[in-house]
C-alpha cells in the first residue's frame, strides 16, 4: 500500500494557482481531508499518524497556496484559506468529505463547516479553538510572542517539543521520536519543503489573529450542523484546553475527547488514531475513533453527554451526580482521570517548566493557565478561572473565591483572595474615571476587551492589582482594600522580577506597574519607597529602549517584540513619558539627581487622546521641538503639556543644583546665574503665552492634566524667582531685582489661586495628586507678602485663607494635600505678624494695618464625593504639639527641598517663614520622629558654616 513516505505529490490548478496535494489509503465513501497547522507543510506531517488512518480510509493532505509544494501567496485570512481548500477539493472531484483540522487548520475547518456545510460529512477539530467569545481564553502572552518570534527560521526540535508535547518524560520521549518520523519522507526528485518561514509565516499569524478576534465567528458555531469531534490534550498551551469544552458546548452535535499526559500535539503523541464513517449512523454523533495507548489500563468512558474522558479506573458514582454537562461537571470528571502509569512514574522536566510556564504564573500573564494538574502528577484537573492559580508567594492563602467579599480580602492581607467580579468591575471603572485622566498610559478600550474576554492577553496581575489599589484609594466603598491590593501588586511584580531569567520576562506592563505603584506610594506618603519604585520604572523603560522609540537608526526589536499597531506604539511612548514624569517628581521632591537626561530622548511626545483612543497615527513632535521657540503651540495633548511643564520645573532644579550653581549664587560673580535665570524666565513666559487654546485656562478646566500643567508653569515661576530674590539681596546687587521677583511671585500665586477658584466645585477626588505642591508654593508667597512689614496686596489674606480651605477639602482625598496644608498652616502660624485662629488669618503684629479675614462664601470649596460637614469649611487649628513646636522654634520637616535652593554649606533658603532643609522626602509617614529645623522670622536667611 502506498504510504505517506512513498506517495508522490500530485498537482492541480485551482483558480489559476498550481497546488500540491497527496491522496493515498483505502478508498472510502468520504475521504478524510486534513488541514494543517501554523507553518506546517505536507512534508512535516507524521507518517505514522496518517498511515494508521489510511489503513481504513482514504486520506487527502495538501499544501495551501504559498505553502510547501504549492505556488501563489499565503492568504491573510482564515476565510480565504477555507476558500482555497474548497476550490482544491472541487478540482480533484471531492463533493463531500470528513474534514480534520489541527490548530490553525481547526479554524479553517470551522469556517468550512459553517460556510460550506454541503461539503462536510463530519468534522474533527483537534487542538484548536473558536473565535473569542464567552468562556474562551486566548493563549498566554509568552506563548503567542514565542509563536510570533523567530519566524525567519524554521523551528528547532526543542521549539516543537515545548509547543506540542507535555513536559513529562514520557511525553517528551514520544515527541523526540515524532521529530525523527517527520523527517523520514524521501521521494526522488521531490525536494523537502519544511516549515513556512518569513513573510508567509507572518501572514498566517495575521490570519489567525483576525479570525480569533472576530466575535461573529464564535456566534456562527451554531450554524455547524455536521457531527463534530473535538479533541485535545489535557494541557494545551497553544489552544488552551478549556476552549475545547467551549467548542463542544457551542456546537449542537459534538463530542469531546481529552487525553492525559498530552499537550497541543496530542494527535502525534497517540498516532494510532483511526477515523471511520459509519454510513448507517450518519446523523448520529457516534465516532469510531480510538486512541491506542501503550498502557492497557486506559480506556474510555462514554455517556450521553458527548464527553469522553480516559480513566485508569472507572469513575465513582459521585462523579455522575450532575447529569447536565457544565464546566464544573467536566472538571469533576477530569479530576478522576489520572494520567498514564508511565507518566506517573516520570518527573516533569523542570527546565522546560521554567521556560514555558513559570514566566506567566507570577505577574507576567495570569489568565487561564492550563496546567491545573498537578502537584506530583496525581491526576487530571480541568483548568478553571485564572483566580484558581495561586503562586508560591501566596501558598498559604485561602482557596480563591470568585465571590470574595471585601471582608474576605481585607482579612487575608498578603493571603490572597481574588476580588469578585463586582469589585473588579467597580474598581476598573473607578480607575479609568479618577486615575486615568492624570496617568493616561493604558488604552482603555483594548484593556477592557481583554478583561471582558477573560483571556491571557489581559494585563498581568501585578498591574491589575496596582490599578485596583489606586482606584480603591479614591473610592469610599473600597478604601479599606487599597493597602491589601498594593501589597499584592508589589508581591506579584517583585516575584516576577525574581523569576526573570531573560529579557523576554520583562514587559511594558511591569514598567506601567512600577509607575502606578510609585504613584500610590507617593500619594500615601511612603516617599522613600516611592522614589525607589520610580527608579525601577525608569530603569525598566531604559532597558527596553523606550527612550529611543522614534530614533531612525534604533531597532526597538532588540528587546521588545515589534509593535502590532499604532495603539501599541503609542502605549509604549506614554509608558516612557510616565517614567520621565516620575523621575522629575522624584528629583523635585527629594533633591536627588535626575536619571533621564533630555539629550538622550528620541521618543516623540504623546499624541492626542482622540488619536490614542481610535488608533490614529499623528505626526509627533520631540521634547526639544516643544521647548524651542513657540513649539508648545503645537502640543497635541494635556499630557504632553504637563511633561513640558515638568521639564521646565526640572530646569529650575538644574539651575539651583547644577554644576556651578552654588558658586554663581554665593560667589562674587552671578553672570551665569542671571543668564540662566533670564533664559528660564523667558521659556516660562513663552510657554504660558503660546500654549494651544485648548490647554489654556479656562478651556482646559475639564481636564485634570490641563489644569495641572498651567499651575505647574506658575509654580515654576515662583521657584525661579525665589532663587532670584536670594541672589538680588546679596551685597553690591541692585535690590530692585528682589522687588520685581516678588511681584512675579505674587502674580504667579494669584494665577494659581484664580485657577483653583474655577475648579473649586469639581470632584476633589479626580484632581491631580500633586496639586498641593502648587498650592503650597502659592501659600508661601502670600505668607511672605503678609510678613514684609508693608501693606500686603489687596487679596493676599483672603487668597491665603481660600487656599487653606481648599486644601482641607481636597485633602479628604489626597494625603499629600494634607501634608502640604499642614506645613502651610505651621508657616502661617510662625510668620511675623500673622496669627491663626478659628476665624481665619489676621495680620496684627508689627504692622499698624490690621486685616481681618471672614469666612469664604461663594468661593467655599470643594465638591467632593463625601458629605461635607460644617467643620470642613474652616481651616484646622494646629494641634497643641504643633503649636509648642512653633513656639520653641522647632517645626516638622517641610515638604519641599529638591526645588528650593540649598548648598553644601547648610544654607537654608526660606520660601516662607520656615527654612527649607536640604533633604525632605526621605521621611515616610511611619517614621516615629521627624527631624526639626529652627524657625526664623526672616524671609531670606543665610547660615554659613
Amino acid at each position: 500500500m502506498t504510504t505517506h513516505q512513498t506517495v508522490p505529490t500530485s498537482f492541480v490548478s485551482a483558480n489559476g494557482v498550481k497546488m500540491g496535494y497527496r491522496r493515498f489509503g483505502k478508498k472510502s465513501p468520504f475521504p478524510l481531508v486534513y488541514i494543517n497547522h501554523l507553518r506546517g507543510s505536507m512534508d512535516a506531517l507524521d507518517p505514522l499518524l496518517f498511515n494508521s488512518i489510511a489503513k481504513n480510509r482514504e486520506v487527502i493532505i495538501f499544501d495551501s497556496t504559498g505553502v510547501g509544494h504549492s505556488e501563489g501567496t499565503i492568504p491573510q485570512s482564515i476565510e480565504e484559506m477555507a476558500s482555497v481548500a474548497v476550490n482544491l477539493l472541487k478540482e480533484i472531484g471531492v463533493t463531500k468529505a470528513d474534514i480534520m483540522g489541527f490548530s490553525m487548520g481547526g479554524g479553517i475547518a470551522q469556517c468550512i463547516g459553517f460556510t460550506y456545510p454541503e461539503l462536510v460529512n463530519k468534522l474533527v477539530l483537534a487542538g484548536t479553538q473558536s473565535a473569542i467569545g464567552e468562556g474562551v481564553a486566548l493563549p498566554p502572552r509568552e506563548v503567542l510572542e514565542s509563536a510570533g518570534a523567530n519566524n525567519d527560521e524554521e523551528p528547532t526540535e526543542q521549539d516543537m517539543m515545548n509547543l506540542f508535547f507535555y513536559p513529562s518524560e514520557s511525553s517528551q520521549t514520544i515527541g523526540h521520536t515524532w521529530w525523527q518520523r517527520i523527517h523520514e519522507r524521501q521521494v526522488k526528485d521531490e525536494p523537502r519543503k519544511g516549515f513556512v518561514v518569513g513573510v508567509g509565516a507572518r501572514s498566517q499569524l495575521a490570519a489567525i489573529f483576525k479570525f480569533t478576534t472576530e466575535t461573529a465567528n464564535f456566534d456562527r458555531l451554531v450554524d455547524i450542523k455536521a457531527p463534530v469531534l473535538v479533541t485535545n490534550g489535557h494541557r494545551d498551551i497553544m489552544s488552551p484546553t478549556p476552549n475545547s469544552f467551549v467548542l463542544q458546548q457551542e456546537i449542537a452535535n459534538a463530542q469531546l475527547h481529552i487525553y492525559p499526559d498530552a499537550g497541543h500535539g496530542h494527535l502525534f503523541q497517540v498516532p494510532e488514531l483511526t477515523v471511520e464513517s459509519v454510513p448507517e449512523n450518519r446523523g448520529q454523533p457516534s465516532w469510531l475513533i480510538e486512541y491506542a495507548f501503550t498502557s492497557d489500563q486506559l480506556g474510555p468512558t462514554r455517556d450521553d453527554t458527548g464527553i469522553i474522558i480516559y480513566y485508569s479506573t472507572k469513575p465513582t458514582s459521585a462523579a455522575q451526580q450532575e447529569p447536565t454537562p457544565s464546566k464544573a461537571w467536566v472538571e469533576s470528571r477530569l479530576a478522576l482521570a489520572p494520567i498514564s502509569s508511565a507518566a506517573k512514574t516520570s518527573s516533569i522536566v523542570t527546565s522546560q517548566e521554567n521556560t514555558i510556564y513559570q514566566r506567566w504564573q507570577y505577574g507576567a500573564s495570569p489568565a487561564i493557565v492550563t496546567d491545573s494538574v498537578l502537584s506530583d502528577c496525581e491526576g487530571l484537573a480541568f483548568p478553571v478561572h485564572v483566580a484558581a492559580r495561586t503562586p508560591p508567594l501566596f501558598e498559604h492563602s485561602l482557596q480563591h473565591k470568585e465571590n470574595s467579599t471585601v471582608q474576605d480580602i481585607v482579612g487575608l492581607g498578603m493571603q490572597e483572595s481574588y476580588p469578585s467580579e463586582e469589585i473588579r468591575r467597580d474598581l476598573f471603572q473607578c480607575y479609568f474615571d479618577r486615575v486615568y485622566p492624570s496617568i493616561p498610559i493604558i488604552h482603555k478600550a483594548r484593556f477592557y476587551t481583554a478583561i471582558r474576554l477573560g483571556c491571557s492577553l489581559q494585563a498581568p496581575l501585578c498591574l491589575q492589582y496596582a490599578m485596583w489599589a489606586l482606584a480603591a484609594s479614591k473610592s469610599n466603598k473600597y478604601k479599606n482594600l487599597c493597602e491589601t491590593f498594593y501589597e499584592l501588586s508589589r508581591g506579584y511584580v517583585e516575584k516576577a522580577e525574581m523569576m526573570s531569567h531573560s529579557q523576554m520576562s520583562l514587559t511594558i506592563y511591569h514598567a506601567q506597574c512600577w509607575h502606578l505603584i510609585a504613584t500610590f506610594e507617593a500619594e500615601r506618603m511612603y516617599f522613600t519607597r516611592a522614589w525607589m519604585s520610580t527608579g525601577r520604572c525608569v530603569r525598566l523603560v531604559q532597558m527596553m529602549g523606550l527612550y529611543s522609540i522614534d530614533k531612525d537608526d534604533f531597532n526597538v526589536q532588540k528587546f521588545l517584540p515589534p509593535t502590532k499597531d499604532v495603539i501599541d506604539l503609542e502605549e509604549r511612548r506614554r509608558t516612557f513619558w510616565a517614567a520621565y514624569y516620575g523621575d522629575r517628581v522624584a528629583s523635585v521632591g527629594s533633591g536627588w539627581p535626575m536619571m533621564i537626561h533630555e539629550s538622550e530622548i528620541c521618543t516623540s511626545l504623546p499624541s492626542s487622546e482622540a488619536a490614542f483612543e481610535h488608533g490614529e497615527e499623528e505626526i509627533g513632535m520631540s521634547l526639544a521641538d516643544a521647548l524651542s521657540g513657540n513649539g508648545v503651540s503645537r502640543l497635541l495633548s494635556p499630557f504632553s503639556g504637563m511633561l513640558v511643564a515638568f521639564t521646565l520645573l526640572g530646569h529650575n532644579f538644574t539651575h539651583i543644583h547644577g554644576n556651578g550653581g552654588a558658586e554663581d549664587v554665593d560667589g562674587s560673580s552671578g553672570e551665569r546665574f542671571w543668564r540662566r535665570h533670564r533664559e528660564m524666565d523667558n521659556a516660562l513666559s513663552s510657554s504660558l503665552l503660546h500654549l494651544p487654546e485648548q490647554l489654556k485656562i479656562p478651556q482646559a478646566l475639564s481636564n485634570v492634566n490641563g489644569v495641572f500643567l498651567n499651575m505647574v508653569l506658575h509654580a515654576s515661576t515662583i521657584c525661579l524667582h525665589h532663587a532670584a530674590i536670594k541672589m538680588s539681596l546679596r551685597p553690591h546687587l541692585d535690590a530692585s531685582f528682589a522687588t520685581k521677583s516678588v511681584g512675579r511671585c505674587i502674580a504667579a500665586a494669584n494665577s494659581i489661586t484664580a485657577t483653583l477658584r474655577l475648579i473649586c466645585h469639581q470632584d476633589a477626588s479626580k484632581m491631580h495628586s500633586w496639586l498641593g505642591f502648587c498650592l503650597y508654593l502659592a501659600g508661601t508667597v502670600y505668607c511672605y507678602d503678609l510678613n514684609t512689614g508693608k501693606p500686603p496686596a489687596p487679596d493676599t489674606s483672603s487668597s491665603l485663607e481660600f487656599l487653606l480651605l481648599a486644601m482641607e477639602a481636597i485633602g479628604k482625598h489626597h494625603a499629600t494635600m494634607r501634608l502640604f496644608r499642614r506645613q502651610l498652616q505651621l508657616e502661617v502660624k510662625s510668620a511675623r505678624g500673622v496669627t491663626y485662629s478659628d476665624t481665619g488669618v489676621s495680620h496684627i503684629s508689627g504692622n499698624p494695618n490690621t486685616y481681618s479675614i471672614s469666612t469664604c462664601s461663594s468661593d467655599t470649596p470643594m465638591s467632593t464625593s463625601d458629605d461635607s460637614d460644617a467643620e470642613s469649611r474652616f481651616p484646622r487649628i494646629p494641634t497643641d504639639e504643633e503649636t509648642v513646636s512653633v513656639e520653641h522654634g522647632l517645626l516638622p520637616q517641610p515638604p519641599l527641598s529638591g526645588i528650593i535652593l540649598h548648598d553644601a554649606s547648610s544654607t537654608s533658603i526660606i520660601i516662607g517663614p520656615c527654612p527649607i532643609p536640604a533633604t525632605i522626602f526621605g521621611i515616610t509617614q511611619f517614621d516615629t520622629k521627624r527631624p526639626s529645623v529652627p524657625v526664623t522670622s526672616v524671609y531670606i536667611s543665610l547660615k554659613h558654616s
